[in-house]
């Protein structure tokens, strides 16, 4: 009897091993499941945030003032940047030893909302030095906006040779939606830019104009593999675009999504979009540009990709934005950062499964004015720049 009893005893237990084996698989499977389909924003994540309840404390200090309209600034390492001034100056400065210097006046055609724009450093700067600029410019008795790379010299201080790489972004005479802000990925060395759609209504859906688009271009301005395919020029990634201000990558795409970009409406509906490939919907064809359709005209084009968020029944103007990764940010770790210009604030938003917006905050609302872009340094500190014209800064956010 006893032995039967340590016979049935052990069956038991090697049975119950066995379901809870099963049980614990079949749960982490579930966990890994959901940590797969949990949220895009956990695959381009530096660090996860160590508290997701508590907001950083932040301190705010100037790093230059007197300035006129900075569009944008690029790092090359924690202790030097780069910045443009629309007016049309493109300038070096050194946070080690707070020297500020003009590297070069580029020819710019300075109008309107045109002018010296958006700024990126090679993310190989040290091996290549090239520098990209974005500018409105006079070719011959029209307008172009050309993207030029330029190859600085090793002291960092000047240029040693310039190639425009593309030179046929259309321009509006008045200079009129430009775009021109620009990011590019850390793995392919692609540059992304985001074009205005220069005022003219048929240009969003044409697919052989670089206006009202997203572009994506490797470092001598051509095409890449995975853009739209013909008709479409071979550097369009997405059209339907109406002037494009903030683009932002993650670290990896995730299915087919490469970021976010920001995106200015008429007078409503300002939207935050998708960075992939389609059509956004924009379409002011009529009797002459035509701002009374939709955004996003889903009713026009069924295919038309929505926007994850828009301002509604105003405008905020929004601008460059940046992605905040670092423990050092508490619960800002993750979230989108957005310039503001309209509205004057730094909006804060963050998503969660399906691209449902969890936080949308304004930061900073009446503090500086026109916030034109907002960057995130390699050191971790984030840097913003005023646009208003008169004593612009460009300041610096430390998590305290």
């Amino acid at each position: 009897m006893s032995k039967f009893f340590l016979a049935i005893t052990s069956l038991a237990l090697i049975f119950i091993s066995i379901v809870f084996a099963l049980t614990v698989g079949s749960f982490v499977s579930l966990l890994n499941s959901q940590n797969t389909d949990k949220s895009a924003l956990d695959n381009f994540l530096t660090n996860n945030a160590t508290d997701t309840s508590v907001d950083p404390k932040l301190k705010v200090t100037k790093v230059i003032d007197g300035l006129s309209n900075p569009w944008d600034l690029t790092f090359i390492n924690k202790d030097f940047f780069y910045y443009s001034q629309r007016g049309g100056q493109l300038r070096g400065h050194n946070l080690q030893t707070q020297e500020d210097f003009l590297l070069i006046e580029p020819d710019t055609s300075v109008e309107g909302e045109g002018g010296l724009l958006g700024l990126i450093a090679d993310n190989d700067f040290n091996n290549t030095h090239y520098l990209f600029s974005c500018m409105n410019i006079v070719n011959g008795d029209h307008k172009n906006i050309v993207l030029t790379r330029y190859t600085v010299t090793t002291d960092l201080k000047s240029i040693a040779d310039s190639k425009v790489i593309i030179p046929d972004m259309p321009s509006n005479d008045s200079q009129r939606h430009s775009g021109c802000r620009m990011t590019m990925s850390i793995d392919e060395g692609q540059i992304w830019i985001g074009t205005g759609d220069t005022a003219n209504g048929t240009l969003p859906q044409d697919p052989n104009s670089l206006g009202g688009k997203i572009l994506r271009v490797d470092k001598d301005g051509k095409g890449v593999d995975g853009n739209l395919k013909a008709p479409f020029d071979s550097r369009i990634f997405s059209y339907g675009h109406r002037n494009t201000q903030g683009v932002v990558l993650f670290n990896k795409p995730v299915n087919g999504v490469y970021g976010l970009s920001a995106e200015h409406g008429p007078s409503i509906n300002d939207e935050v979009n998708l960075l992939k490939s389609g059509n956004f919907g924009w379409d002011p064809i009529g009797s002459e540009y035509n701002e009374d359709v939709p955004m996003t005209d889903t009713s026009k084009f069924s295919d038309a990709i929505p926007a994850i968020w828009s301002s509604g029944d105003h405008t905020d103007a929004i601008s460059g934005m940046t992605i905040v990764r670092g423990n050092q940010w508490k619960s800002w770790n993750g979230a989108f950062l957005i310039a503001v210009l309209k509205n004057e604030h730094i909006k804060l938003q963050t998503y969660g499964n399906d691209w449902k917006i969890i936080r949308d905050e304004e930061l900073f609302k009446n503090e500086y004015g026109r916030i034109r872009t907002i960057v995130q340094s390699p050191s971790g500190d984030l840097y913003f720049t005023t646009d208003n014209g008169v004593n612009d800064v460009i300041m610096k956010i430390t998590p305290e």
